[in-house]
């Protein structure tokens, strides 16, 4: 399987030169930095701080660069992708994580835009108590949020198990990665970060699939030493794993202030 997603990936110049511009932790650019990691693409890192936040996005806004005022900001293939959508939608096709047959493609890109609002809570997190950092109730409120009818767990993970238990894998497309792997990997990842091993053990122990799903997209490209290595450079990290939420709020919220 992995053979078939590389000789498919062989014809693809991959880009030099790759930025993103966000905060220093998950938030909206998580994703996309997941996408680009997958298809072995080295990216540089621009993280707005809180002391220089507000000065450094003014100048991308005067620059021109933001199309919308808004980031992640990915700057590629001479491009300036905002927008967190479209822009996974670009590196798909432009990284060969998206199918070129539009039913395929779509179906991708629902997958994606599943695990965007599955992993909407574990975005809010860091916020819900600032400007204090969220603690245990906060946390408790967010994991009931996501093990509930309409999260992640009790929701999408059931649909996700199911279209992996119809193919025969690893991917959402069979043998084939596309970025609908890399949002469904980061959301899980993602929920690893906040509640531990552990309590995802527990909470994704009926969905087997999904778990031998994670393993196969960590290992395509760069993932695995982006999970381990470069998010050690996040505000979040505190030296041996990710629990200072509250520096990467404030951060956010300063530059925005």
């Amino acid at each position: 399987d992995r053979v078939a997603l590389v000789m498919m990936s062989s014809t693809i110049s991959l880009p030099t030169n790759v930025k993103v511009t966000y905060w220093g932790g998950r938030g909206l650019c998580e994703p996309l930095r997941c996408i680009l990691a997958a298809a072995g693409v080295k990216f540089s890192n621009v993280y707005l701080s809180a002391e220089t936040g507000r000065s450094e996005l003014s100048k991308l806004r005067a620059a021109g660069e933001l199309a919308f005022d808004q980031l992640p900001l990915v700057q590629i293939d001479g491009l300036n992708l905002v927008q967190s959508f479209p822009t996974a939608s670009y590196l798909g096709e432009r990284l060969g994580l998206l199918p070129t047959d539009p039913k395929e493609a779509y179906h991708a890109l629902s997958i994606f835009a599943a695990s965007q609002d599955a992993r909407r809570p574990l975005v809010g997190l860091p916020f819900v108590a600032y400007p204090s950092a969220p603690g245990v109730p906060e946390r408790e409120r967010v994991l009931q949020e996501l093990l509930g009818p309409k999260g992640l767990v009790g929701r999408y993970a059931l649909k996700w198990e199911r279209l992996l238990a119809a193919t025969n894998g690893p991917f959402f497309l069979g043998p084939v990665a596309s970025i609908a792997d890399c949002g469904v990997f980061e959301c899980l990842d993602f929920f690893v970060e906040v509640f531990g091993a552990e309590q995802f053990d527990r909470s994704f122990q009926p969905f087997p699939h999904l778990s031998s799903h994670m393993a196969a997209v960590k290992g395509l490209g760069r993932l695995a030493d982006h999970c381990g290595s470069e998010r050690t450079n996040y505000l979040t990290w505190d030296g041996g794993a990710h629990t200072k939420w509250l520096a990467y709020a404030t951060a956010v919220r300063e530059t925005l202030a």
